[in-house]
Order: structure tokens, then sequence, then C-alpha cells
């Protein structure tokens, strides 16, 4: 959602980290990417931070680090999860349970996360 798709399929985060007890610096990101795809990412990262800082507020993140390797299984897994649309069913199950609401939009966004939410539950709970 924050990067965009495309950059979404051919890279994951790592982690977050800070540097000892510096808060007035942002953190700092460490991301993994596949391939040729890497040089891309480099030049593309002014770019990434804005988008992140905007996403959670200026200065959270301050540099980024790439680190070249394959994906994770389970993270390619979750990404292609991730981009299957919403059935129309499961967002009509979701917004029967809703009950009446004075915002159609509201009541949509609701039902659209709750879907979302119902998806990644296991079936047998």
């Amino acid at each position: 959602m924050i990067v965009g798709p495309q950059l979404a399929a051919l890279s994951c985060p790592e982690r977050i980290s800070r540097n000892g007890r510096d808060t007035e610096h942002g953190a700092l990101l460490t991301v993994k990417v596949e391939g040729a795809m890497a040089l891309e990412v480099q030049h593309m990262s002014p770019l990434i931070l804005e988008r992140i800082n905007q996403h959670y507020g200026a200065g959270s993140i301050a540099r980024l680090t790439i680190v070249q390797g394959p994906l994770p299984l389970d993270y390619l897994k979750a990404q292609a999860a991730r981009e299957t649309p919403l059935a129309e069913a499961e967002i009509e199950a979701v917004q029967a349970s809703l009950g009446e609401f004075h915002n159609s939009r509201l009541k949509t966004a609701l039902a659209r996360l709750g879907a979302r939410v119902a998806r990644r539950k296991p079936k047998d709970e």
C-alpha cells in the first residue's frame, strides 16, 4: 500500500532499528530485495522514505539499508493473499452483521476491513 504493488512484490522489510538512545533522528529500515531490483530500490530510496514518512509520520524512518537476497516463501505467499481482491460475497456477509449506519461509505469501509480480517483467521476458529 505504501510503496506500491510492483515494488512490494520484489522486496520485503526485514527490520527497523534505532541507533541506541537517539530518539531525535529517525530509525533505520532494512529492506530485503531480490536480484537486480536492489539497484532500482537504491535509486528510489528517497521516494520510498518520503512515502513511509508520510504514512507513519515525519522523521519516522531516516535511512534505508538494502540487503540483496531471495525473499522468504511465507512472505511471498502472504503477498499473493493480500493481492487477491475481496469477493462481493465476503463484503456482503460482513455488511449484514454491521446493522444500520447513517454513512454508507463508512459501512462499506468497515465491511471491507472486516472481510480482510475474516480472511486472515484460520477456518477452524
